[in-house]
């Protein structure tokens, strides 16, 4: 493992720099450099895997808006001097410390940080800077750092006694030829740059104070200084690191401790899920070891000898806690969350542990419909008109106050089109909010403890085309990964989701209407780092101005992939992550750290058909799969339904028959397969008898 420390200055003639390579007994210091410019620097940062750099990533958002509102002629805001001149990191460092930061906002260090956005702007261009230090960088301030390491202030403020001091505690550990002593005894630049790449090492091993939970939204923006614990210097060298090279580095992803052989995924999901499987191919592929947190840990197979962390998905702040203490035993490297529910948890867990995911409270938004549409609603989107009631309020009341029909009507937490109904007149919304109110009530609905269980939403209904997007956000910037057709009319009653095809047969300007869309509800409901699945209407009624592309109304914006084993119709391809991955492979890599910017879809067409259930009973057996197997174009038929198993439709229903891929030259051809060995399929499934 390689460490680069580097204490920026405004001018190339002050900075200095020092690469540190760790090795499993001992470590060297390989360069130590002064003077040195922004091209020398852009040449050394891909060569390390952590970059320790002593300047501010950002301004204090507090002073960025109060400037902005001066600018504008607003009224000037009224927050505190503090906070108008240090960063949230600051104020925490001071409180740790006891010792300020200079501000960013009004001291001259503000130069330096021009002179480092403009460099890392540059690096951008190959790596994605993230400005909490989750990945290659990370903010270092030597002046802390050695508070914390005990040093007196008069050896601090004596670079000669320093340098001598601090190479008498790395001793035997840390080989630093005599010239580069000799140069940290005469140049407090050189001594910095050496101090900050023994934190940027200290920030890989996991040996600084974790960013606390309150503050991990303004770390984003305002950078966030690594700050080491006390009686970490020493731990430096306890660690047996074993180092891989890669293109995009996160320091999470590149080394194992002794305690641990394999670096760790955490998967967070429920056993009614398709995709676990699938997830842990492709943690195996990427040489990961899989652990599980799941709230039904007693009934998952554990075919990897693997034990489950037990966890309570609807207490997701308890489920942090939980993944909190397992990492300190365990470390964490990455957090995948399967399906809708364990999002929150998988949220409030990064966020405590300092891993790259969506905030908390854009999570909390997307797993609730009425949460969800009042953010877009507010944000300007197009949203369907919605009121939210108490399943126990008087459905007659509210067919007679509510948005009109056709008007559909759903549950606020459930997911895959459960419980969502469509009525026409009183009569049906009557029955359908009866109906919903059922569902809620079932024990199965019950057992997940859940708020939004209580409350069933009602919308006016759009009429038109729909249309899936599958998409990821990579450090607040979207990136489209496919978008759906959705052939099969949905007009409800039910709204059963049957093929997917992609790449889409819309014209390009709705295309980009429906891309447009998406970014702002990604803007709008503060969506940062993690997967994105998004469910759009095209009403054709009311044409834009030019006439080019219908309305795109929101209907679901989720911060989850695509459902059940509908990703295995998706495989991409990239310069620098490889050919023919899967989509779990790239959710993988996002949640490691890794850029997916020159992520591509694979250029033939594809699609997946979710099997229906054609009616309630139990499932006996189908024939014809290996006749459907034949069709042209067909890649591979999974029948998920079990013999004997209780089936039910929607909308009470949550599961398929199967699923049937198809991969074409274009998506008319894809449709066509995937129908025509539909057609060739034959379930057994009896009625089921009465439950007395």
């Amino acid at each position: 493992m390689k460490t680069l420390g580097v204490d920026l200055a405004a001018q190339a003639a002050k900075t200095a720099v020092c690469s540190i390579r760790w090795g499993t007994s001992e470590a060297t210091v390989e360069l130590l450099e002064v003077g040195v410019t922004d091209d020398r620097l852009l040449e050394l940062f891909p060569q390390a895997d952590k970059v320790g750099v002593d300047v501010p990533l950002g301004w204090p958002d507090s002073f960025l808006k109060a400037v902005y509102a001066h600018r504008d002629f607003q009224p000037w805001p009224a927050p505190s001097v503090t906070e108008l001149r240090y960063r949230a990191t600051d104020r925490f460092v001071h409180q740790k410390t006891e010792k300020w930061p200079l501000s960013v906002s009004t001291d001259k260090i503000g130069v330096v940080a021009l002179r480092a956005a403009a460099l890392l702007s540059k690096m951008a261009v190959r790596e994605s800077v993230e400005r909490t230090g989750a990945a290659w960088l990370v903010e270092v301030y030597p002046a802390a750092a050695l508070i914390r390491w005990g040093f007196s202030l008069a050896e601090r403020r004596n670079t000669a006694l320093l340098a001598s001091e601090l190479a008498k505690k790395l001793v035997p550990h840390l080989k630093i030829p005599e010239d580069f002593e000799a140069l940290c005894a005469k140049k407090r630049d050189a001594l910095d740059s050496l101090v900050a790449a023994l934190i940027a090492r200290a920030s890989a091993l996991g040996l600084c104070e974790p960013i606390p939970a309150e503050h991990s939204a303004l770390a984003r923006t305002e950078g966030w200084i690594a700050l080491p614990f006390a009686d970490s210097l020493n731990q430096l060298f306890d660690y047996d690191v074993t180092f891989q090279t890669s293109a995009h580095r996160d320091p999470r992803t590149l080394f194992t401790t002794s305690s641990s052989t394999a670096r760790q995924l955490l998967i967070l999901c429920t056993t009614t899920g398709y995709q676990a499987q699938a997830s842990v191919e492709a943690a195996r592929k990427l040489g990961l070891k899989v652990v599980f947190g799941t709230d039904r840990c007693h009934v998952l197979e554990d075919p990897w000898q693997d034990g489950a962390l037990p966890l309570r998905f609807e207490d997701a702040e308890k489920c942090a806690e939980q993944i909190v203490d397992f990492s300190r035993e365990t470390p964490i490297s990455a957090v995948v969350a399967l399906g809708d529910r364990p999002t929150t948890a998988a949220a409030r867990a990064c966020q405590a542990l300092g891993l790259l995911y969506h905030p908390t409270e854009a999570v909390d938004a997307c797993r609730d419909k009425y949460r969800s549409r009042e953010r877009l609603r507010a944000g300007g989107l197009r949203v369907p008109a919605f009121t939210r009631h108490l399943y126990t309020a008087n459905p007659r009341e509210l067919a007679a106050s509510g948005p009109g029909f056709p008007c559909v009507l759903k549950p606020l937490s459930l997911s895959g089109s459960r419980g969502v109904i469509r009525a026409d007149n009183a009569e049906e919304f009557v029955a359908a909010f009866d109906r919903i109110k059922n569902l809620l009530r079932s024990p199965e609905v019950q057992v997940l403890r859940e708020e939004a269980s209580r409350f069933i939403q009602v919308e006016a209904y759009i009429e038109g085309e729909e249309v899936a997007v599958e998409a990821v956000v990579d450090r607040g910037q979207l990136k489209v990964l496919a978008i759906f057709d959705k052939p099969d009319p949905l007009e409800g009653p039910y709204f059963e989701e049957t093929v997917y095809v992609t790449p889409s047969r819309l014209p390009r300007e709705v295309q980009e209407a429906v891309t447009d869309t998406l970014a702002q509800a990604v803007r709008v409901m503060g969506l940062f780092h993690g997967p994105l699945h998004a469910e759009f209407r095209l009403n054709p009624r009311n044409v834009a101005r030019d006439g080019s592309a219908p309305d795109v109304w929101v209907l679901e914006i989720a911060a989850r992939s695509i459902g059940g084993l509908c990703s295995r119709a998706l495989r991409f391809c990239s310069p620098t992550l490889g050919e023919g991955f899967s989509l779990e492979e790239l959710l993988i890599h996002l949640a490691l750290g890794k850029s997916v910017h020159d992520v591509r879809r694979e250029a033939a067409a594809s699609g997946v058909m979710m099997v229906p259930i054609p009616r309630g009973g139990v499932y006996e057996g189908v024939e014809g799969v290996e006749e459907a197997l034949r069709t042209s174009g067909v890649e591979d038929i999974v029948i998920t339904a079990k013999p004997a198993q209780r089936l039910a439709t929607l909308p009470e229903g949550s599961s398929y028959l199967g699923f049937i891929f198809a991969r074409e030259t274009s998506p008319q051809s894809v449709e066509a397969a995937l129908r025509g060995a539909h057609e060739k399929l034959h379930f057994g499934i009896r009625p089921a008898l009465p439950v007395v």
